[in-house]
């Protein structure tokens, strides 16, 4: 009888899961992030208004970043300087109605201005981009791509930046 059970307990969640809608795998399609960034002295540090088209989002939609984390991995400080101030790795979580996901960044800045007055600095950053999963619509979201940023900042890291992310999207 307990073998009979187990039996018809197998083949019952055989049957339930057959008939549940499979994901559907989507090719990788070209997509465009550009984000109007806000830098803040407190966490999050970042955050900013998104618009994001293409691939998985089809029409352009709205939604918001906040980062999560960040870290310095490297600064020129040898002679003959490197073709880069510093570099850093990043993770923002984008959030959109349908759902979030996150973004780790790998990138090298370098310093196009500074006025020595006032401590204000423009850099430069660019490097490359991963998605890998989210929650809600995003929950099998891959991506991969490249990215350049624009940072306009005080001497205590406070200020405004751009940010445009090309590459492809799919969900697996």
């Amino acid at each position: 009888m307990k073998r009979r059970l187990l039996l018809l307990f197998a083949v019952a969640s055989i049957a339930a899961f057959a008939s549940a809608p499979l994901a559907v795998a989507t090719p990788p399609d070209g997509v465009t992030i550009t984000i109007d960034e806000t830098f803040h002295s407190s966490a999050p540090f970042v955050t900013g208004d998104i618009t994001a088209a293409g691939g998985v989002f089809g029409t352009p939609t709205t939604g918001t970043l906040a980062s999560v984390a960040f870290k310095p991995v490297g600064w020129a400080v040898k002679f003959p300087f490197h073709d880069h101030l510093f570099v850093y790795t990043a993770i923002d979580e984008y959030t959109f109605s349908g759902g979030t996901f996150r973004i780790n960044f790998e990138a090298s800045c370098i310093l196009t201005s500074i006025d020595f007055d006032t401590g204000d600095t423009v850099g430069a950053c660019s490097g490359n981009w991963r998605v890998n999963g989210g929650t809600g619509d995003y929950t099998r979201l891959k991506g991969t791509g490249t990215f350049t940023e624009t940072q306009n900042l005080n001497y205590l890291g406070v200020g405004t930046g751009s940010i445009t992310l090309v590459g492809a999207m799919h969900t697996d």
